[in-house]
């Protein structure tokens, strides 16, 4: 875990919890609030989650341009806050806000609705409980956690997908989404995809998935640095 690489108003208490890239960077995925939609995957820092906290705005850090930026400000797409959470490993942060208009640079109104994989579908067997808990069958390691930043082997966890049961590996964007200065050599198709921030491109491919709102597919962010 690296410390904060930027100067930052970040609550310590906060702040002591998150677990960083080497640029100082986690994964900051933003979900529509009442619809569960995904809405796109982005980077923050420090400073970057806390205006995020205290604005009511999410603001993301460039790293193609090194700088912060306010969803919204140039495309006029906003995200308004509506809770933060930080996961259990302390290297992702959740962002439910409302969506104003598309949130993919694309004009998509999600960053994952274009490229949609050939997966299985499967049910859950017949009378499978339901509120079981699902062990580590691979001894991923102690406390039975396998998320991103876990530990240099471990695959990933899948969550609940809300329209089926089937994952979709695929490329989280981490773009600078909708902004009309962040398309051509921002942190989207140049920058942010395949080979520089994808599941695997990190520390022996460790990567956390995240259910598709909506649909049959689950989302492998980046849970490694470039």
């Amino acid at each position: 875990m690296s410390a904060a690489a930027r100067p930052s108003d970040l609550d310590p208490a906060i702040a002591a919890r998150l677990k960083r890239d080497e640029h100082g960077l986690f994964p900051a995925v933003a979900q529509q609030w009442d619809t569960g939609e995904v809405l796109m995957v982005g980077w923050m820092d420090d400073e970057a989650l806390h205006r995020t906290l205290t604005t009511g705005r999410c603001t993301y850090w460039s790293r193609s341009r090194s700088e912060y930026w306010v969803k919204g400000d140039t495309s006029g797409h906003q995200q308004w806050v509506r809770s933060v959470a930080l996961d259990c490993d302390g290297d992702t942060v959740l962002v439910k806000v409302d969506q104003v208009g598309a949130a993919c640079h694309t004009g998509d109104r999600t960053c994952f609705d274009a490229d949609v994989l050939p997966a299985v579908v499967a049910d859950r067997p017949a009378g499978a409980d339901p509120d079981a808990v699902r062990s580590d069958p691979a001894g991923a390691g102690a406390g039975g956690s396998d998320t991103a930043g876990s530990g240099a082997a471990r695959s990933g966890t899948e969550w609940p997908i809300g329209g089926g049961s089937a994952a979709v590996r695929g490329a989280a964007t981490g773009s600078d989404a909708t902004e009309a200065d962040d398309t051509a050599g921002s942190d989207t198709a140049g920058s942010d995809t395949a080979g520089s921030d994808t599941a695997g491109s990190g520390a022996a491919g460790s990567a956390t998935e995240w259910p598709i709102g909506g649909g049959s597919a689950a989302v492998r962010g980046a849970g490694g640095a470039e």
